[in-house]
C-alpha cells in the first residue's frame, strides 16, 4: 500500500497533523508520501493506492487554494481516500464543503479527523486573542498517527463530524466564500507606499503566489487570492490594508472574539500584533 497525502500548511499546524498521519501509515508496513501544495504540485495519482487530503479552516470554509487541488484530481482508478482538518475556533461544516469537493472528483472519503491547530487569523490576532496557540497537541498527534494506522488496516472507524454554524456564522461563511473573494475581495488590498520599505516579505510569504513586484519595488496583488491574510499580518510596517481591517470587519470580529473569549473548550492567549509581531502578555 502507497498513500499521497496532499496537504495546505502555511503556519505549520496541518503540517504537523500530515506528518503524523504519515508516521502512522508508516508503523502498518505501508508508505507515506506527503506533499504540501504550499510548496510544491503534487505528483501523479498514478502509483498510488491511497489519497488523504489535509487543509485547515479558514473563515469556516476550505481555503480556496485546496478546492482548486482537488478540482484537478481525478479517481481514475477508484481508490480510497480520507481527510483531516485542522481549526482554531469552530470547524463547523467545513467537513462537509470538503467532502462535496471531493465527491466531485470521484474520491469518497472513508474516514476523517479533526484537531485544533494554532490560529494565526488577523481578524483575531488583532483584537488580541491568539486561539488554541499550543496546538496541535501531543495528544492530537498521537491521535492522527492512529488515525493514519487505521486508515490503511481498517479504513473505518473514523466518522465525519458536522456541526451546522449558526445564522452569523454561516453568513461569516458565505461573505468570506471563494466566489466573494475572487470576484471583490482579492482587488480590495491596500499599500501605504510612505510606510512600504520594499522588502518583499509579503511576495516571499505568499502561498498561492498572488504577490509580485512592480518596477518600483512595491507589491501588487494579482487575482489568485485565497484570503490567508500573511500579508498585512507580517508587514513589518504595517503597510498593507486588507478586507479584514475594514470597519464592518472589525465589528464581525470583535463579535467572534467575544464568543471565543467565552468558550471554555478554547484554548487561548492574550497578545498584541505591532509591525508584524506577535506577542503575549506576561
Amino acid at each position: 500500500m502507497k498513500c499521497l497525502i496532499i496537504y495546505y500548511s502555511l503556519t505549520n499546524s496541518t503540517a504537523l497533523i500530515a506528518e503524523n498521519v504519515a508516521e502512522g501509515i508508516r508503523t502498518s508496513g505501508s508508505d507515506a508520501v506527503i506533499c504540501n501544495i504550499k510548496d510544491e504540485a503534487p505528483p501523479e495519482l498514478d502509483s498510488f493506492d491511497m489519497l488523504g487530503i489535509g487543509t485547515p479552516v479558514y473563515g469556516f470554509n476550505v481555503p480556496i487554494n485546496v478546492l482548486e487541488c482537488i478540482e484537478g484530481l481525478s479517481n481514475k482508478r477508484n481508490i480510497p481516500s480520507f481527510a483531516f482538518l485542522t481549526y482554531g475556533t469552530y470547524a463547523w461544516n467545513a467537513g462537509e464543503l470538503l467532502k462535496k469537493a471531493m465527491i466531485t472528483s470521484g474520491f469518497k472519503p472513508n474516514g476523517w479527523f479533526f484537531s485544533h491547530g494554532a490560529d494565526y487569523f488577523l481578524g483575531y490576532l488583532k483584537k488580541g486573542c491568539f486561539a488554541s496557540p499550543n496546538h496541535p497537541t501531543e495528544e492530537e498527534k498521537e491521535a492522527a498517527r492512529r488515525f493514519g494506522h487505521d486508515m490503511v488496516t481498517a479504513g473505518t472507524g473514523w466518522p465525519e463530524s458536522i456541526q451546522p454554524p449558526p445564522v452569523i456564522y454561516r453568513i461569516e461563511q458565505i461573505f468570506l466564500g471563494r466566489r466573494p473573494i475572487r470576484l471583490y475581495f482579492q482587488k480590495k488590498f491596500k499599500l501605504n507606499k510612505d510606510k512600504c520599505i520594499r522588502c518583499g516579505i509579503c511576495m516571499k510569504g505568499c502561498p498561492s503566489k498572488n504577490i509580485s513586484l512592480n518596477p518600483e519595488g512595491f507589491p501588487v496583488w494579482g487575482r489568485n487570492c485565497i484570503m490567508c491574510l500573511s500579508c498585512e499580518l507580517h508587514c513589518p510596517k504595517e503597510a498593507i490594508v486588507s478586507p479584514i481591517s475594514w470597519p464592518v470587519m472589525n465589528l464581525i470580529m470583535k463579535y467572534n472574539v467575544s464568543h471565543i473569549l467565552k468558550d471554555p473548550d478554547i484554548e487561548k492567549l492574550k497578545v498584541t500584533l505591532h509591525n508584524g509581531k506577535i506577542e503575549t502578555y506576561k
